[in-house]
């Protein structure tokens, strides 16, 4: 558990009355964060076109420390959720950093969590059988350049009027895809009488498949293994 090492009210002293080397106590973190009075209220700023109102989100409190696990001055932030009532402690070793922008850089996170839940359920990265580094370095690039393309897609119909400005998500163009599919594919079967009837005599075709009639195994007598002695 993290503690920050904050200097000693009264000296610390030795078993024979001498002054100690170490002359700090450790604190947890939310003890800490009680004796600092100051803060600042972070969240989205008033948007005049849409005509939303400015949202707070976080309270936050920020303090450069030292503690007990890891060595160095680090930059901690204690962030209040108010709609939640939840504490989160976001550290980093930027010292020059305020809380909004370490807010800011961690909310990013999002993008990086979005893009492998979509591997994994879209691309089926995990199904990959994979053995070495080389096989994963390959799969995370063709992931990668699916992603890509998606977006460029996404890209390109909004240039056109398509689709709105706002970005959408991988899952929302697959989707916008699959509907563009089922649309032309229900416009074919309302239009071309031909067609459909294809689609019925093939379906039709495949429809039923014969099991495999089971057979027993039985010892062969015979040359048939003098080969396999030979090479042996």
């Amino acid at each position: 558990m993290l503690k920050i090492r904050e200097s000693c009210k009264e000296p610390k002293l030795t078993p024979k009355g001498r002054l100690a080397k170490y002359q700090y106590d450790f604190v947890g973190l939310a003890k800490y964060f009680e004796k600092i009075t100051t803060f600042v209220c972070c969240g989205f700023p008033a948007d005049p076109e849409t005509g939303q109102k400015e949202k707070a989100l976080y309270i936050t409190k920020a303090s450069t420390v030292r503690l007990n696990a890891i060595p160095g001055k680090h930059r901690i932030v204690e962030s209040h959720d108010p709609a939640t009532q939840t504490i989160k402690y976001l550290l980093t070793n930027c010292l020059t950093w305020e809380a909004t922008k370490i807010i800011s850089v961690y909310s990013h996170r999002w993008v990086i969590e979005e893009f492998f839940k979509n591997a994994k359920q879209l691309s089926d990265m995990e199904g990959a059988t994979i053995r070495s580094e080389q096989g994963a370095t390959l799969a995370l690039y063709l992931v990668s350049w699916i992603d890509f393309l998606l977006h460029l897609e996404n890209y390109k119909q909004c240039t056109v009027g398509k689709l709105p400005k706002e970005p959408l998500t991988i899952p929302s163009i697959v989707r916008r895809a699959q509907n563009e599919n089922l649309e032309a594919f229900v416009l074919r079967v309302q239009s071309d009488e031909d067609f459909v009837n294809k689609l019925v005599e093939f379906s039709r075709a495949n429809m039923n498949r014969n099991r495999k009639k089971y057979k027993e195994l039985v010892v062969i007598n015979g040359d048939i293994a003098a080969p396999m002695k030979k090479a042996a």
